[in-house]
C-alpha cells in the first residue's frame, strides 16, 4: 500500500530542502505527470514548487508580461506559513516582518484595544508575518524555476493567455491558437478565471461587494520624519486599524519594516463611479471620504503621490459547487475569491497549492489523476468555503444563516478556525485514509484470542513469590510537536485538545517493570507514546480530561496479550534494550529482529529532592485525570472493516493506589532530571519492519518544537489498571 510520509534524513538526500513537503515512496511506475498551471501568482507558484518536488514536469502559463503580482502587501498567517516552510521556502528570507501587536483605534485616535501577538507565538508552529506581496511572489517564482532543489525546474511562460480548458481531455487552448496537453490542469488564474468556466454550468460571476478600497505604500522614513505623523507610527511591527462608523484605515509595515502599507476600506457607493478618475481626483475623493479622522491620519493619507494611489473594488462570488472536474483543479481566487477582512486569501491559495502537492504524489499514473483531484476537493472545499463565509461575517457582508450562529462569533474566535492548521499534515491524512480504503489486503485486527490466560488481573495463587516488592522505573522524554499530526492519531471526533493552537505536547516513556508475581518474579520493558492535555467529549456533552495512548511496545508476549484482551490496550512487540552505562545516563535501543527503529536517551541525570526545594523543570501540568485508550475488536467472517466492538476506555487516577500504599518507600524515592534527553526514529520500510513500519513511519513524522524535558523516576509497587471503564 502506498503511503505518504516524511522521508528520513539520509546522507544521500542532501539536495532535499530541510522542510520539504512529505513525498510518497518510489512507485513501480515512476513516470512523471505533465502539469500545466494556468496563472503564475502566489497560489500558482506555490503549486509549482509542491508539484516539482513530487517529480512532476510543471509548466506555468502567465498572461502578464513579467508575471508580476499586483497589490501592495500581504499577511502571511501561521497556517499559510507552515505550508511554505514544509516546501523549504522560509518567508523571512525576502524581508517579511514578524507582527508584534495589533492596535485597534477609534477614528479620533483613541486606542480601543491592543493584541499582543508575541504572547501567542508559542501556540503556532510558525509566526505571523507581514510582507510585500511582490517580494513574496518573486521569492516563490525564483524557487519554482530554480535549477536547485528537488525536481525539475518549472517552466514559466509569460505573455501566454489561456482562452479556455478542456478538463476531460486535459487540453489548454491559448489565445494565440496553440494547444497544449497535460495530465493535470491547475486553474490558478485569479478572480477573473477562465478555467472556472469548465467547472459547472451557470458558473458564478465575481461581483463587487459592499466595499471599495484605496491601497498605496509609503516609506516609513517619510512618515516618521514628520513630527505630526511620527507619534502615530509604532516603531515595532504593529498592525494599526483606525475605525470610523462605516470605514476604516489599516496600516502595517513590510519590507523589513521600511515600508508602510495602507488599506483604506469604505462603502462602495462613495467611489463606485470614480474608478476611471485620474490620480489627482482619486486623492481628493479619498481625503474627503476620511474627513473627520484624526488629523495625523489625514496627513499620512495626503502624503501619497496621485500616481501611486489605486482604487480597488472588493470582489466576492457565490460559492462554487466544487473545485475540481476531470483533470482540472482550481486553486486560490479562481476557486474561492476572498474579501480581505481575515487575511486568509493568500493563505488559502498557499494551502491549496500545498494540498495539490500531497494529492498528486510521486509515482501516480495519469489514470489516477481525476480520483486524486476529488481528494483535493475533499480536503479543501469545506475549509475554504467556511473561511469565505466567516470572512464575509467579519466584514459585515452577510452570512448564510443556516450554517452559523453569528451571535457566537467574533474576530478572535473566527481566526481560531484557521490559524491552528497545517494543510500538509491534514491533506496527507486525507490521502492516507483514502489509500487505506483502497487496499483490499489491509486488515484492522488485533491478535486472536486463545482463551483466558494468566495476567496482572487474574494472578494464580501459585505465582506469588513473597519476596521483594514489584518495582517500576519510568524514564520520560517530553516535548512540543505538531498538534495537527497528533490530531491525526485521534481515533474519533470525541477526542480533542483542551487548548487551541497548532502545537501540542507528547511524551515517549520507557518503563522497566521488575519482580512481578504474575510473571514468576520476572519482568519486562515497555515503550509508550502519550498525547497530553486531551479532552474527551461524551455524547451528553460532559467532558473528561486526561492523556491518550495510541500505541505501546513491549518485549514480552504475555503482558501484550493480557493488556489487549483485558483493556483493549494497543500493544505491539519490539525488542527493548536498556543500558545504563553510568548512574547518570540511560540509553535505550528499540529493534525488531535486529533492525533498530528507535533510540531513546537520558544523559547528565541529576537527582532533584522535593524536600530540599528542588522541583523538576517542565511544562505546566494540564488537568489529566487518567488515561484514554481506544478498544477495537476486529470483525469475523471476513468483515475486517466492520469491528465486532469498538469503543473508548478511560482508566482514572490513581493507578494502583492500594498497591502503592503497601509500599510506603515511594516517598523516599527521588526523581532525576536529565541535562540532555531525546528520542529518534528510523523508518526502515516494510522489508525490515514488516509488522511495525506503518506505525514507526507515522511516529517519525512528529517534529520536535523544543521544550524537551527528560526525567527518571523509580517507584515501588505496580500500577493497577483494573479501574478502567468504557466511556459512554
Amino acid at each position: 500500500m502506498e503511503v505518504v510520509y516524511f522521508p528520513p534524513k539520509t546522507e544521500t538526500a542532501a539536495e532535499e530542502p530541510p522542510n520539504a513537503a512529505p513525498t510518497a515512496p518510489e512507485s513501480t511506475n515512476p513516470l512523471a505527470l505533465k502539469v500545466i498551471i494556468v496563472g503564475g501568482g502566489i497560489g500558482g507558484q506555490t503549486a509549482a514548487i509542491a508539484l516539482r518536488q513530487q517529480g512532476h514536469h510543471v509548466k506555468v502559463y502567465e498572461q502578464s508580461r513579467f508575471a508580476n503580482e499586483t497589490g501592495a502587501a500581504i499577511h502571511l498567517v501561521p497556517n499559510g506559513l507552515s505550508v511554505l516552510h514544509h516546501l523549504g521556502v522560509p518567508a523571512e528570507e525576502h524581508g517579511a516582518n514578524e507582527i508584534t501587536s495589533t492596535r485597534l483605534r477609534k477614528h479620533s485616535g483613541e486606542i480601543m484595544n491592543v493584541f499582543d501577538h508575541s504572547s501567542r507565538r508559542n501556540r503556532f508552529q510558525k509566526d505571523w508575518l507581514l510582507t510585500h506581496r511582490a517580494h513574496l511572489h518573486d521569492h516563490l517564482k525564483a524557487v519554482a524555476t530554480s535549477a536547485e532543489g528537488l525536481g525539475k525546474p518549472a517552466d514559466l511562460l509569460c505573455s501566454s493567455k489561456v482562452q479556455r480548458v478542456d478538463p476531460e481531455k486535459g487540453v489548454v487552448y491559448l489565445a494565440n491558437g496553440e494547444e497544449d496537453q497535460a495530465d493535470v490542469i491547475v486553474g490558478a488564474d485569479g478572480v477573473h478565471s477562465v478555467c472556472r468556466n469548465a467547472i459547472c454550468d451557470d458558473v458564478p460571476v465575481p461581483h463587487p461587494s459592499k466595499d471599495f478600497t484605496f491601497r498605496f505604500l509609503l516609506s516609513r522614513e517619510e512618515v516618521e520624519s514628520d513630527p505630526d505623523t511620527a507619534p502615530h507610527v509604532n516603531p515595532e511591527v504593529s498592525l494599526d486599524i483606525w475605525y470610523g462608523l462605516d470605514r476604516k484605515v489599516v496600516i502595517y509595515p513590510c519590507a523589513r519594516n521600511k515600508i508602510l502599507n495602507f488599506v483604506c476600506i469604505h462603502p462602495a457607493e462613495l467611489t463606485k463611479d470614480k474608478l476611471d478618475l485620474d490620480g489627482d481626483a482619486l486623492k481628493v475623493a479619498m481625503l474627503s471620504i476620511y474627513e473627520g479622522f484624526q488629523p495625523a491620519v489625514i496627513k499620512m493619507l495626503d502624503k501619497v503621490s496621485p500616481e501611486a494611489l489605486k482604487l480597488w473594488p472588493l470582489l466576492d462570488m457565490a460559492t462554487l459547487p466544487r473545485y475540481n472536474v476531470g483533470r482540472l483543479a482550481l486553486i486560490g481566487d479562481a476557486a474561492h475569491p476572498f474579501l480581505p477582512h481575515l487575511a486568509q486569501g493568500g493563505a488559502m491559495a498557499i494551502e491549496d497549492g500545498g494540498s495539490l502537492g500531497i494529492m498528486l504524489s510521486k509515482g501516480i499514473t495519469p489514470d489516477e489523476v481525476p480520483e486524486r483531484l476529488e481528494l483535493y476537493n475533499k480536503a479543501r472545499y469545506d475549509r475554504a468555503t467556511l473561511c469565505q463565509e466567516l470572512t464575509r461575517l467579519t466584514g459585515g457582508d452577510g452570512i448564510k444563516s443556516t450554517e452559523f450562529d453569528t451571535s457566537k462569533l467574533n474576530l478572535n474566535n473566527t481566526l481560531e478556525y484557521f490559524l491552528p492548521h497545517d494543510e500538509i499534515h491534514a491533506s496527507t491524512e486525507v490521502l492516507r485514509r483514502h489509500l487505506w480504503k483502497k487496499d483490499e489486503s489491509a486488515r484492522w485486527k488485533q491478535p486472536i484470542v486463545f482463551g483466558p490466560m494468566p495476567g496482572p488481573r487474574n494472578i494464580p495463587s501459585e505465582c506469588s513469590q513473597g519476596g521483594a516488592p514489584s518495582t517500576v522505573t519510568t524514564a520520560t522524554v517530553r516535548f512540543r510537536t505538531s498538534a495537527t499530526l497528533l490530531k491525526n492519531l485521534f481515533p474519533n471526533k470525541a477526542y480533542s485538545f483542551s487548548h487551541d493552537g497548532s502545537v501540542g505536547e507528547v511524551s515517549f516513556v520507557v518503563q522497566q517493570l521488575r519482580n512481578l508475581d504474575w510473571l514468576g518474579g520476572g519482568g519486562y520493558n515497555v515503550f509508550s507514546l502519550y498525547l497530553h492535555d486531551i479532552r474527551y467529549t461524551k455524547e451528553d456533552g460532559t467532558k473528561i480530561h486526561g492523556f491518550y495512548c495510541p500505541v505501546t511496545f513491549e518485549d514480552c508476549a504475555d503482558p501484550m496479550i493480557a493488556g489487549r484482551e483485558d483493556l483493549g490496550w494497543p500493544k505491539l512487540f519490539s525488542d527493548i534494550d536498556i543500558q545504563q552505562p553510568s548512574e547518570g545516563s540511560m540509553e535505550v535501543s528499540l529493534s525488531w529482529h535486529g533492525a533498530k527503529w528507535a533510540s531513546f536517551w537520558l544523559r547528565g541525570l541529576q537527582k532533584k529532592n522535593p524536600e530540599a526545594g528542588d522541583s523538576p523543570p517542565g511544562p505546566a501540568t494540564p488537568q489529566e485525570d487518567g488515561i484514554f485508550i481506544h478498544k477495537y475488536v476486529p470483525g469475523a467472517s471476513g468483515k475486517f472493516d466492520q469491528p465486532d466492538a469498538e469503543y473508548d476506555m478511560f482508566i482514572p487516577k490513581p493507578f494502583g493506589k492500594n498497591m502503592s500504599e503497601r509500599h510506603q518507600s515511594n516517598d523516599k524515592l527521588v526523581t532525576s532530571v536529565a541535562e540532555e534527553a531525546g528520542v529518534e526514529f528510523f523508518p526502515l520500510g516494510w522489508s525490515k519492519l514488516p509488522t511495525l513500519n506503518h506505525i514507526v513511519s507515522r511516529i517519525a513524522e512528529l517534529p520536535n518544537f523544543g521544550n524537551t524535558v527528560g526525567s527518571l523516576k523509580p517507584e515501588a509497587g505496580m500500577r493497577d489498571f483494573s479501574g478502567g471503564y468504557r466511556v459512554e
